[in-house]
């Protein structure tokens, strides 16, 4: 988070480390859940920055031309690299029990059906030649932060805006893919009291951003690439206040396909023709 206030101007982060997510595909469905080994759970500057603990789950889903996503998370310890020098000795400030928990989804229509959204995200297909498409985009989300005070902070908001992506297909087996998406919006911003102040909410104009770059190698068992990601959201919280909701990754992936199971694929074919896909 990055606030931005008359007197001062301050980052509010976890402490970051690596991770691992154990992702599960199938034909329309995906679903990524973290599962780090403790090999990797290795921070040596807990004690400048503070340890942080996060959990969460995500989930894709393609209908034809529509992409649903879904996640989940909580994230607790931050700390705040403090800008001015005569605060706190210029030190961290850390925030061991402060926890933000979140909600996000978005809807996307597809416009090109020559256009692979499953060849970005963990290599779903196999784009064969290049292509580019308009994927107008609905967001939303739900954000609560609390901490060791009496006070809890509750936002919800929705964007909607336009977004552009093109997969260059490079020699067949190597793709990259690069886009952006802008949105505005609304968003309402709950501030809960648990002692003698009142309770208040701020409403205003949200806008939300989004940047991808990936890098893919596809094979017909085996695919791996790297994905580099930046994800804004600049809610209106309060008169004077600017705040920002970062998340900037890097992610990398490998993967291997197996053929499924009889039973699994007999329960997915059923799945689809209820459902019509």
């Amino acid at each position: 988070f990055m606030i931005d206030k008359e007197n001062a101007d301050y980052t509010i982060s976890p402490n970051a480390s690596i991770r691992t997510t154990f992702s599960l595909l199938f034909r329309f469905v995906e679903i990524d859940i973290p599962l780090t080994p403790k090999l990797l759970k290795i921070n040596k500057d807990d004690e400048e920055y503070g340890k942080t603990k996060f959990f969460g789950l995500g989930t894709r889903f393609y209908f034809g031309k529509w992409m649903q996503s879904l996640k989940w998370s909580t994230t607790t310890g931050y700390y705040a690299d403090v800008q001015d020098p005569t605060l706190l000795d210029g030190g961290n400030i850390i925030f061991p029990n402060l926890k933000v928990f979140k909600i996000t989804g978005g809807t996307s229509f597809i416009f090109n059906p020559n256009y692979s959204f499953r060849a970005v995200f963990k290599q779903r297909e196999w784009q064969k030649k290049s292509a580019g498409s308009f994927v107008p985009t609905f967001n939303y989300y739900f954000t609560k932060i609390t901490n060791d005070t009496p006070e809890t902070n509750k936002l919800y908001g929705l964007a909607l805006g336009p977004a552009y992506y093109y997969n260059w297909v490079l020699k067949d087996h190597f793709l990259i893919s690069a886009g952006g998406y802008a949105g505005i919006g609304y968003n309402s911003t709950a501030f809960e009291f648990n002692d003698e102040r009142e309770d208040y909410t701020v409403n205003g104009i949200t806008y939300a951003t989004e940047f991808k770059l990936v890098l893919d190698y596809n094979s017909t068992r085996f695919f791996t690439g790297v994905n580099l990601g930046l994800n804004s959201l600049y809610p209106n919280i309060s008169p004077g206040i600017e705040f920002k909701d970062q998340q900037l990754f890097f992610e990398v992936y490998l993967g291997y396909r197996f053929n499924a199971p009889a039973k699994v694929v007999k329960t997915m074919d059923d799945v689809q023709d209820k459902l019509g896909l």
